[in-house]
């Protein structure tokens, strides 16, 4: 209720998101290791708008423990409001088995791979742990890029700055027999690397009409 009243006209509101590849998702219910850039902290809230509401609603966010669980009150507005449970950027073994934890039982797990708000809008490196997941469960990952979010509201900015912004559903990257989590994390920070990152060609176009968003 909170999110449909409250966080998602605030995303149309600032954010007017755009989805290109929403056909990726028809059919999709779970489990996902859904991951994308990270370039704000409207990055969850409008992931969360664009996804269907049939996998929205079995989606828990990995969220940083030591930033979003620092305080009680932070702590209970992040999981009330956007369904976030505490992951250690360190990747300790007891956060990646509650994560794995959400997998097994037929849900959907978002978590940005880079561990922290790109400060210039670029991918940054990215850590191991969505591959971790996805190579242990046998859950396939489902990258998304996002375009745009970091002119709405950088790191270190309060006031947002509403302009459109697209987000580019990718196609299912699924764990290759004998990979590790660092060759997938290869194929995984490449796939998202292309989804967000407009090319020379896409720059100089009009896009292409949108899917309709969920």
């Amino acid at each position: 209720m909170l999110q449909r009243v409250v966080v998602f006209p605030a995303v149309n509101a600032t954010c007017r998101p755009r989805v290109f590849g929403a056909s990726e998702l028809e059919g999709l219910a779970g489990p996902l290791v859904i991951v994308a850039n990270h370039v704000s902290h409207l990055d969850c809230p409008l992931l969360l708008r664009v996804l269907p509401a049939r996998l929205r609603r079995r989606t828990t966010v990995a969220a940083a423990a030591d930033y979003f669980y620092r305080t009680r009150l932070r702590a209970a507005a992040v999981t009330l409001v956007l369904g976030t449970m505490p992951l250690e950027r360190t990747g300790n073994a007891a956060g990646l088995e509650s994560c794995a934890g959400v997998l097994a039982s037929g849900g959907s797990l978002l978590i940005f791979p880079e561990g922290t708000r790109s400060r210039d809008g670029h991918l940054g490196s990215f850590k191991r742990g969505a591959a971790c997941l996805s190579i242990s469960t046998g859950a396939p990952v489902l990258p998304v890029g996002i375009r745009g979010l970091h002119g709405v509201l950088p790191a270190g900015a309060w006031v947002p700055h509403p302009q459109r912004v697209e987000v580019h559903m990718g196609s299912l990257l699924w764990p290759l027999p004998g990979e590790d989590a660092t060759t997938l994390t290869v194929r995984i920070a490449a796939a998202i690397r292309q989804l967000s990152e407009p090319t020379p060609m896409e720059q100089a176009i009009e896009p292409l009409q949108p899917a309709r968003a969920h």
